[in-house]
Protein backbone atom coordinates (compact mmCIF):
# COMPACT_ATOMS: atom_id res chain seq x y z
CA UNK A 1 0.00 0.00 0.00
CA UNK A 2 1.67 3.18 -0.96
CA UNK A 3 2.15 6.13 1.52
CA UNK A 4 -0.51 7.78 -0.17
CA UNK A 5 -3.29 5.89 0.71
CA UNK A 6 -1.73 6.00 4.20
CA UNK A 7 -1.45 9.69 4.19
CA UNK A 8 -5.49 9.52 3.15
CA UNK A 9 -6.91 6.87 5.38
CA UNK A 10 -5.01 8.96 8.76
CA UNK A 11 -6.71 12.15 7.29
CA UNK A 12 -10.16 10.81 7.56
CA UNK A 13 -9.81 8.97 10.60
CA UNK A 14 -8.41 12.01 12.37
CA UNK A 15 -11.73 13.84 10.66
CA UNK A 16 -13.93 11.16 12.23
CA UNK A 17 -12.31 11.87 15.48
CA UNK A 18 -12.32 15.60 15.59
CA UNK A 19 -16.28 15.21 14.46
CA UNK A 20 -17.03 13.01 17.49
CA UNK A 21 -15.07 14.70 20.15
CA UNK A 22 -16.89 18.04 18.85
CA UNK A 23 -19.88 16.21 19.29
CA UNK A 24 -19.57 14.98 22.35
CA UNK A 25 -18.43 17.92 23.43
CA UNK A 26 -21.64 19.82 22.34
CA UNK A 27 -23.93 17.33 23.67
CA UNK A 28 -21.98 18.16 27.58
CA UNK A 29 -23.12 21.89 27.34
CA UNK A 30 -26.78 20.95 26.16
CA UNK A 31 -29.38 21.71 28.71
CA UNK A 32 -31.14 18.21 28.50
CA UNK A 33 -34.91 17.68 28.20
CA UNK A 34 -34.96 18.42 32.30
CA UNK A 35 -34.99 21.23 34.63
CA UNK A 36 -33.76 20.01 38.51
CA UNK A 37 -34.69 22.83 41.10
CA UNK A 38 -33.66 22.34 44.44
CA UNK A 39 -35.63 23.92 47.54
CA UNK A 40 -33.25 24.48 50.14
CA UNK A 41 -35.50 25.74 53.00
CA UNK A 42 -38.44 22.92 51.55
CA UNK A 43 -35.85 20.03 51.44
CA UNK A 44 -37.31 19.14 47.80
CA UNK A 45 -36.92 18.55 44.61
CA UNK A 46 -38.51 19.55 41.74
CA UNK A 47 -37.98 17.95 38.28
CA UNK A 48 -39.20 20.05 35.35
CA UNK A 49 -39.95 19.09 31.73
CA UNK A 50 -40.28 21.72 29.06
CA UNK A 51 -43.58 22.70 27.20
CA UNK A 52 -44.72 23.61 24.41
CA UNK A 53 -42.85 26.72 23.89
CA UNK A 54 -39.64 24.74 24.58
CA UNK A 55 -39.72 26.21 28.24
CA UNK A 56 -39.02 24.38 31.51
CA UNK A 57 -42.49 25.35 32.94
CA UNK A 58 -44.14 21.78 33.19
CA UNK A 59 -43.15 19.87 36.63
CA UNK A 60 -42.52 16.12 36.37
CA UNK A 61 -42.17 14.77 39.64
CA UNK A 62 -40.77 16.20 43.10
CA UNK A 63 -38.32 14.25 45.13
CA UNK A 64 -37.75 14.73 49.19
CA UNK A 65 -34.00 15.60 49.87
CA UNK A 66 -31.54 16.62 52.55
CA UNK A 67 -29.26 19.58 52.14
CA UNK A 68 -26.66 21.19 54.40
CA UNK A 69 -27.41 20.65 58.05
CA UNK A 70 -26.03 24.27 57.84
CA UNK A 71 -28.09 25.35 55.26
CA UNK A 72 -25.32 27.71 53.61
CA UNK A 73 -23.02 24.78 52.91
CA UNK A 74 -25.50 24.57 50.24
CA UNK A 75 -25.24 27.66 47.62
CA UNK A 76 -27.78 29.42 45.98
CA UNK A 77 -27.65 30.10 42.14
CA UNK A 78 -27.47 28.57 38.72
CA UNK A 79 -25.80 25.56 38.40
CA UNK A 80 -24.98 22.34 35.71
CA UNK A 81 -24.23 19.20 36.03
CA UNK A 82 -20.77 18.31 34.94
CA UNK A 83 -19.20 15.08 36.02
CA UNK A 84 -21.11 11.70 37.26
CA UNK A 85 -19.76 8.77 39.30
CA UNK A 86 -21.67 5.20 40.06
CA UNK A 87 -20.08 5.35 43.56
CA UNK A 88 -18.19 8.28 44.95
CA UNK A 89 -16.15 9.18 48.36
CA UNK A 90 -16.94 11.95 49.93
CA UNK A 91 -15.20 14.74 51.89
CA UNK A 92 -16.40 13.34 55.03
CA UNK A 93 -15.29 10.15 54.02
CA UNK A 94 -18.56 8.15 53.25
CA UNK A 95 -19.55 7.07 49.86
CA UNK A 96 -22.28 7.70 48.03
CA UNK A 97 -24.06 6.33 45.38
CA UNK A 98 -25.15 7.70 41.39
CA UNK A 99 -23.47 10.87 42.35
CA UNK A 100 -24.22 13.90 39.84
CA UNK A 101 -21.45 16.93 40.56
CA UNK A 102 -22.77 20.49 40.40
CA UNK A 103 -20.24 22.92 41.91
CA UNK A 104 -16.71 22.21 43.65
CA UNK A 105 -17.20 19.37 46.05
CA UNK A 106 -21.34 19.56 45.76
CA UNK A 107 -22.87 16.37 45.08
CA UNK A 108 -26.75 14.91 44.07
CA UNK A 109 -26.50 12.00 45.55
CA UNK A 110 -27.90 9.09 47.45
CA UNK A 111 -27.47 9.13 51.45
CA UNK A 112 -23.94 8.05 52.57
CA UNK A 113 -22.90 4.66 52.91
CA UNK A 114 -19.99 3.35 55.21
CA UNK A 115 -18.05 1.52 52.13
CA UNK A 116 -19.00 0.70 48.15
CA UNK A 117 -21.77 -1.91 48.82
CA UNK A 118 -25.30 -1.40 48.72
CA UNK A 119 -25.40 -3.45 51.93
CA UNK A 120 -23.20 -0.60 53.91
CA UNK A 121 -26.11 1.70 54.02
CA UNK A 122 -26.01 4.66 57.48
CA UNK A 123 -29.56 4.09 58.67
CA UNK A 124 -29.17 6.77 61.65
CA UNK A 125 -28.21 9.37 57.97
CA UNK A 126 -31.31 8.02 55.77
CA UNK A 127 -33.74 8.58 58.20
CA UNK A 128 -32.57 12.07 58.58
CA UNK A 129 -34.38 12.53 54.90
CA UNK A 130 -36.44 15.61 54.90
CA UNK A 131 -34.23 17.44 57.26
CA UNK A 132 -30.97 19.27 56.42
CA UNK A 133 -28.13 17.13 57.67
CA UNK A 134 -25.49 17.17 55.24
CA UNK A 135 -22.44 18.33 56.68
CA UNK A 136 -20.22 19.04 53.77
CA UNK A 137 -23.94 20.91 51.81
CA UNK A 138 -24.22 18.34 49.29
CA UNK A 139 -27.90 17.12 48.17
CA UNK A 140 -29.09 13.53 49.43
CA UNK A 141 -31.53 11.73 48.27
CA UNK A 142 -33.14 7.90 48.50
CA UNK A 143 -31.57 5.27 46.05
CA UNK A 144 -34.83 5.51 43.64
CA UNK A 145 -34.39 9.48 43.25
CA UNK A 146 -30.49 9.38 42.61
CA UNK A 147 -30.93 7.00 40.21
CA UNK A 148 -33.68 8.70 38.35
CA UNK A 149 -31.47 12.00 38.41
CA UNK A 150 -28.11 10.24 37.51
CA UNK A 151 -29.62 7.72 34.64
CA UNK A 152 -32.15 10.95 32.81
CA UNK A 153 -30.26 13.83 33.54
CA UNK A 154 -27.20 14.38 31.12
CA UNK A 155 -24.25 16.32 32.20
CA UNK A 156 -25.44 19.84 31.08
CA UNK A 157 -28.65 19.63 32.87
CA UNK A 158 -29.37 23.20 34.86
CA UNK A 159 -29.79 22.74 38.34
CA UNK A 160 -31.23 25.73 40.17
CA UNK A 161 -30.83 26.40 43.86
CA UNK A 162 -33.37 28.77 45.83
CA UNK A 163 -35.16 29.03 49.09
CA UNK A 164 -39.26 29.61 48.93
CA UNK A 165 -40.70 29.25 52.56
CA UNK A 166 -43.93 29.14 51.42
CA UNK A 167 -44.33 26.00 49.22
CA UNK A 168 -42.18 23.02 48.61
CA UNK A 169 -43.01 23.23 45.14
CA UNK A 170 -45.72 23.20 42.75
CA UNK A 171 -46.27 19.46 43.01
CA UNK A 172 -45.43 19.66 46.79
CA UNK A 173 -42.99 17.35 48.65
CA UNK A 174 -43.54 13.53 48.87
CA UNK A 175 -43.23 11.92 51.87
CA UNK A 176 -40.48 10.21 53.41
CA UNK A 177 -39.83 6.30 53.52
CA UNK A 178 -38.48 5.32 57.10
CA UNK A 179 -36.46 2.52 58.51
CA UNK A 180 -37.15 1.32 62.03
CA UNK A 181 -33.69 1.07 63.49
CA UNK A 182 -34.35 -2.32 64.96
CA UNK A 183 -35.71 -4.27 61.40
CA UNK A 184 -33.55 -7.16 60.02
CA UNK A 185 -32.44 -5.03 56.43
CA UNK A 186 -31.01 -1.82 58.24
CA UNK A 187 -28.58 -1.79 56.33
CA UNK A 188 -30.07 -1.58 52.42
CA UNK A 189 -32.68 1.29 51.29
CA UNK A 190 -36.10 -0.36 50.60
CA UNK A 191 -36.20 2.06 46.82
CA UNK A 192 -33.00 0.74 46.17
CA UNK A 193 -33.48 -1.31 42.60
CA UNK A 194 -30.64 -3.62 43.26
CA UNK A 195 -31.96 -6.90 42.01
CA UNK A 196 -29.98 -8.68 45.52
CA UNK A 197 -31.93 -5.82 47.66
CA UNK A 198 -33.55 -8.12 50.75
CA UNK A 199 -36.92 -5.73 50.93
CA UNK A 200 -37.64 -7.07 47.49
CA UNK A 201 -39.21 -9.94 49.45
CA UNK A 202 -41.06 -7.74 51.22
CA UNK A 203 -44.69 -6.13 50.88
CA UNK A 204 -47.22 -3.71 52.32
CA UNK A 205 -49.84 -5.83 54.14
CA UNK A 206 -53.60 -4.79 55.13
CA UNK A 207 -55.56 -6.62 57.84
CA UNK A 208 -59.01 -6.29 59.17
CA UNK A 209 -60.60 -6.71 55.86
CA UNK A 210 -64.18 -8.21 55.86
CA UNK A 211 -67.14 -8.77 53.75
CA UNK A 212 -70.06 -5.74 55.02
CA UNK A 213 -73.44 -5.85 54.51
CA UNK A 214 -75.75 -3.08 55.00
CA UNK A 215 -79.40 -1.79 54.90
CA UNK A 216 -80.74 0.50 51.98
CA UNK A 217 -80.18 4.20 52.72
CA UNK A 218 -78.36 3.53 55.62
CA UNK A 219 -74.60 4.05 55.49
CA UNK A 220 -71.28 2.83 57.47
CA UNK A 221 -67.44 3.85 57.35
CA UNK A 222 -65.80 1.31 55.31
CA UNK A 223 -62.36 1.93 56.81
CA UNK A 224 -63.51 0.75 60.28
CA UNK A 225 -61.14 -1.95 61.65
CA UNK A 226 -59.02 -1.38 59.03
CA UNK A 227 -55.14 -1.33 59.30
CA UNK A 228 -52.28 -0.66 57.03
CA UNK A 229 -48.78 -1.59 57.16
CA UNK A 230 -45.55 -0.92 55.13
CA UNK A 231 -42.70 -2.68 53.65
CA UNK A 232 -40.32 -1.23 56.60
CA UNK A 233 -43.47 -2.44 58.93
CA UNK A 234 -44.56 1.64 59.59
CA UNK A 235 -48.03 2.02 59.69
CA UNK A 236 -49.41 3.30 57.15
CA UNK A 237 -53.43 3.11 56.83
CA UNK A 238 -54.23 6.85 55.46
CA UNK A 239 -52.30 5.53 51.98
CA UNK A 240 -55.17 2.85 51.77
CA UNK A 241 -57.60 3.67 49.15
CA UNK A 242 -60.98 1.98 48.28
CA UNK A 243 -60.90 0.92 45.07
CA UNK A 244 -64.63 0.36 43.27
CA UNK A 245 -67.50 2.12 42.52
CA UNK A 246 -70.74 1.45 45.07
CA UNK A 247 -73.63 3.37 46.55
CA UNK A 248 -75.84 3.18 49.40
CA UNK A 249 -78.92 4.44 47.92
CA UNK A 250 -79.02 1.31 45.08
CA UNK A 251 -79.47 -1.99 46.33
CA UNK A 252 -76.76 -4.63 44.98
CA UNK A 253 -73.62 -6.62 45.63
CA UNK A 254 -70.39 -4.46 45.16
CA UNK A 255 -67.21 -5.94 44.41
CA UNK A 256 -64.30 -3.69 45.64
CA UNK A 257 -60.79 -3.78 47.08
CA UNK A 258 -58.81 -1.97 49.32
CA UNK A 259 -55.36 -1.31 47.73
CA UNK A 260 -52.21 0.60 49.74
CA UNK A 261 -49.08 1.43 47.96
CA UNK A 262 -46.53 2.64 50.35
CA UNK A 263 -43.90 5.18 49.69
CA UNK A 264 -41.55 2.49 48.27
CA UNK A 265 -43.81 2.10 45.37
CA UNK A 266 -44.61 -1.38 46.57
CA UNK A 267 -48.52 -2.53 46.47
CA UNK A 268 -51.23 -4.50 48.57
CA UNK A 269 -54.52 -5.48 47.16
CA UNK A 270 -57.59 -6.97 49.35
CA UNK A 271 -60.94 -7.27 47.80
CA UNK A 272 -64.17 -7.09 49.84
CA UNK A 273 -68.11 -7.40 49.31
CA UNK A 274 -70.21 -4.46 49.46
CA UNK A 275 -73.94 -5.24 50.11
CA UNK A 276 -76.72 -3.46 50.09
CA UNK A 277 -79.93 -4.93 51.31
CA UNK A 278 -83.57 -4.26 50.70
CA UNK A 279 -85.62 -2.94 47.54
CA UNK A 280 -85.54 0.47 46.24
CA UNK A 281 -89.32 2.30 47.11
CA UNK A 282 -90.91 3.46 43.54
CA UNK A 283 -92.55 6.91 43.65
CA UNK A 284 -96.64 6.55 43.15
CA UNK A 285 -97.29 8.77 39.86
CA UNK A 286 -100.52 11.01 40.03
CA UNK A 287 -103.64 9.57 37.94
CA UNK A 288 -103.80 11.33 34.70
CA UNK A 289 -107.64 13.26 35.06
CA UNK A 290 -109.85 12.46 32.57
CA UNK A 291 -112.27 15.30 31.03
CA UNK A 292 -115.45 13.13 30.42
CA UNK A 293 -118.90 12.64 32.20
CA UNK A 294 -117.81 10.74 34.80
CA UNK A 295 -115.96 14.05 36.48
CA UNK A 296 -118.88 16.90 36.27
CA UNK A 297 -116.70 18.81 39.06
CA UNK A 298 -113.73 18.72 36.49
CA UNK A 299 -116.06 19.89 33.29
CA UNK A 300 -117.76 22.85 35.29
CA UNK A 301 -113.92 23.68 36.69
CA UNK A 302 -113.17 23.78 32.43
CA UNK A 303 -116.07 25.97 31.61
CA UNK A 304 -115.10 28.39 34.70
CA UNK A 305 -111.60 28.67 33.32
CA UNK A 306 -111.67 28.60 29.59
CA UNK A 307 -115.99 28.37 28.72
CA UNK A 308 -117.03 31.40 30.46
CA UNK A 309 -118.26 32.86 26.91
CA UNK A 310 -119.78 30.19 25.68
CA UNK A 311 -121.70 29.68 28.59
CA UNK A 312 -123.16 33.11 28.92
CA UNK A 313 -124.12 32.56 25.38
CA UNK A 314 -125.94 29.38 26.14
CA UNK A 315 -127.87 31.38 28.86
CA UNK A 316 -128.83 33.83 26.40
CA UNK A 317 -130.32 31.24 24.10
CA UNK A 318 -132.68 29.98 26.39
CA UNK A 319 -133.74 32.94 27.75
CA UNK A 320 -135.00 34.35 24.49
CA UNK A 321 -136.55 30.83 23.54
CA UNK A 322 -138.47 30.75 26.82
CA UNK A 323 -139.33 34.37 26.03
CA UNK A 324 -140.61 33.49 22.63
CA UNK A 325 -142.99 30.52 24.13
CA UNK A 326 -144.30 32.69 26.36
CA UNK A 327 -145.21 36.12 23.75
CA UNK A 328 -146.92 32.89 21.43
CA UNK A 329 -148.68 31.45 23.64
CA UNK A 330 -150.10 34.87 25.04
CA UNK A 331 -150.82 36.25 21.38
CA UNK A 332 -152.77 32.38 20.71
CA UNK A 333 -154.75 33.74 23.95
CA UNK A 334 -156.12 36.41 22.34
Amino acid sequence: MSKKIYKWIFRVISLLLITLSFHISANADEPGEYLVKINRVGNCITVYQKDENGEFTKPYKSMVCSVGADINTTPIGDFAISDKYDWNQMSDGTFSQYCCKIADNIFISTVPYRGRGNDTLIVEEYNKLGDGSSPNGCIRLNTADAKWIYDNCQPGTKVVIYDDQASPGPIGRPGVVRIPSNSEFVNWDPTDPNAGNPWNTKSPQITGAEDKSVKLGDTIELMDGILGIDTCGNEATDYIKIQGDYSFDEPGRYELKYVLTDLTGRTAEVPFVLEVKGEKKTTAQPEETKNDATTPYVIYEEKEKGNAGVGTVMIIIVVATLSFAVVSFVVKRK
